[in-house]
């Protein structure tokens, strides 16, 4: 192949995810100047005090929920899964001085670990925190909900084997032109290029894929919801620095995806919007999170690298 006709391939393929140092530029030039000093605060925390760290969202994707929260000029929101408070404090913080969340984890431990720092923004009084399994508490909302009461935005972030039943009672729970977002959808990479060597991994981590798989082709083919999937990845090895993968210091891609559900009739009225954010990851993070599984020849593993990733338009 000719320079030049390499040349053009670089220009034309409009997938952006190519670089480390892209990823650097975008943290350092739009995420990290505008991240709260108590969310940096409480990622930094989490980072410290939790073995999973690698759960938290990190600061560019905080950032996209809390412009959609301010754009949408949402007043109440619910969160299902909240671990230590990363996205909870973001919508905390994006909400009105009014404004409401109803926060569901069965890990009520965790979400201690990041409440100074929620306390210390002054917004604890808009959190209701309930310390249950989310579909118990999704139903009981059900039966109590009023139309006048519905949710302006949800987002999950937990039981990936629950999404698809939580989309259902969310689709109930969120007023007409509000949103959904849902955390993990691409499950670092793996819901596409499924490689026989992947079949190493933890048991846990293939039933997720699977989930993942399954609730991208449930809510592409639904006409209740417009779609859209924001394309994210983890830090490259240099930024790792021993840290967690996904939240040491992570690298995201403000980009998106859209997709056209073409249902055979149209719907009477779009309910709501689906945001999937999911994970992509390099091979340096890709390790590091297979070094947190004993047993696991982490040299054998591959992830499934950015070029297997539609373009982004």
């Amino acid at each position: 192949m000719s320079s030049s006709s390499s040349a053009n391939d670089f220009y034309l393929n409009k997938n952006l995810l190519r670089t480390d140092a892209l990823h650097e530029y975008i943290l350092e030039t739009s995420v990290y100047p505008r991240e709260h000093e108590l969310l940096k605060g409480l990622r930094e925390e989490t980072v410290k005090v939790h073995e999973r760290s690698f759960m938290g969202v990190p600061p560019d994707e905080g950032l996209l929920l809390s412009m959609l929260l301010k754009l949408m000029n949402a007043k109440k929101a619910i969160e299902v899964g909240v671990f230590t408070g990363y996205s909870l404090l973001t919508t905390a913080l994006a909400l009105p001085e009014d404004g409401k969340i109803t926060a569901i984890d069965v890990d009520k431990s965790a979400y201690e670990k990041g409440l100074p720092f929620i306390q210390k923004a002054g917004v604890e009084h808009k959190i209701n925190f309930i310390e249950s399994k989310a579909l118990a508490v999704l139903d009981k909302l059900l039966e109590e909900m009023k139309e006048e009461d519905l949710y302006d935005f949800a987002f999950v972030d937990a039981d990936k084997t629950n999404y698809t039943k939580y989309h259902e009672r969310l689709l109930k729970l969120v007023k007409v032109g509000g949103a959904i977002a849902y955390d993990n959808t691409l499950w670092m990479g793996a819901v596409a290029g499924w490689k026989e060597e992947h079949d190493l991994l933890p048991t846990d981590f293939k039933i997720d894929r699977d989930a993942m798989v399954e609730l991208n082709k449930f809510v592409a083919a639904d006409p209740r919801i417009e779609i859209s999937q924001r394309l994210q990845s983890v830090p490259p090895s240099s930024v790792l620095k021993g840290k967690s993968p996904l939240t040491g210091s992570p690298s995201k891609f403000p980009t998106t995806l859209p997709v056209d559900p073409a249902p055979a009739e149209a719907p009477e009225m779009t309910n709501v919007i689906f945001i999937g954010i999911p994970i992509l990851i390099s091979k340096a993070s890709w390790e590091a999170v297979l070094e947190s599984f004993p047993g696991i020849d982490v040299s054998s593993q591959d992830p499934v690298a950015a070029k297997n990733i539609d373009h982004v338009f």
